[in-house]
């Protein structure tokens, strides 16, 4: 697998989640980050299996948290949680 993105994969990323953030569901539009669902800082690679479109608000509050982590985090918080793409 190709250790490296192109435009084409992240629209083709996006187009799948049908421009929803994978973690909490919400419409994105034109505002939306790149995520690395497994952080490139805990091993994560840079490959099109490891991306995901989120809402800044779910990136930011994610960070370098491993997916798992995040969930309970937000479970915690009493936020929604949506998982978009299968596998994930």
């Amino acid at each position: 697998m190709q250790n490296h993105l192109t435009n084409r994969d992240i629209r083709d990323i996006y187009s799948l989640q049908s421009g929803m953030c994978a973690y909490c569901g919400d419409k994105v539009g034109l505002n939306y980050h790149v995520d690395h669902i497994d952080p490139i800082k805990l091993g994560g690679a840079n490959t099109v299996d490891n991306i995901a479109i989120a809402c800044p608000a779910c990136n930011m509050s994610k960070g370098s948290k491993k997916l798992l982590h995040f969930f309970a985090w937000k479970n915690q918080t009493g936020e929604r949680v949506t998982v978009l793409r299968n596998g994930y």
